[in-house]
């Protein structure tokens, strides 16, 4: 079996701590399953292909629908677990750390600016940063805010 580089995922696409571990275990599983060898296939490349077909399935066993495989001919081959979004409820006015990139998560008070209300987009939040001022106010509604809240302080 050849030696198998791993490099990790570009941290600018958001990929977490679980995403890049999971990473690895399909690298090693694909690894595993062609060291194994599979008798029927003949060639190099259809032991490769089977082998990708073989870890695809078992990942989307695990993970469910969702699961995305992503290759670049045969340099390299990865499965990825789909997206789950965190979605955390606004408990009451308050500090909250909230997601505004994958690199910012300052500390806003977050409070209802129901008169910014409307009909089609729900319910509407006021942030006010807590330490980082020049940031300024923003507003969210629901929707986004729920996928932008990380934790209550």
């Amino acid at each position: 079996m050849a030696d198998a580089t791993i490099t990790p995922p570009d941290p600018d696409h958001g990929t977490t701590r679980r995403g890049f571990f999971g990473h690895i275990a399909g690298v090693a599983a694909a690894g595993a399953i062609l060291h194994v060898g599979l008798p029927d296939a003949a060639t190099a490349q259809a032991r490769i292909d089977a082998a990708t077909d073989e870890l695809f399935a078992a990942m989307e066993q695990l993970h469910g629908p969702g699961v995305q495989l992503i290759r670049n001919a045969n340099h390299i081959v990865s499965v990825v677990e789909p997206y789950k979004p965190r979605i955390v409820e606004f408990a009451g006015p308050g500090h909250y750390e909230v997601e505004m990139s994958n690199r910012k998560r300052p500390i806003y008070f977050v409070e209802r600016a129901a008169p910014r209300d409307n009909l089609n987009l729900g319910k509407c939040y006021r942030l006010t940063p807590r330490d980082a001022k020049h940031l300024g106010v923003r507003f969210m509604f629901e929707n986004d805010l729920k996928r932008a809240l990380i934790r209550k302080i």
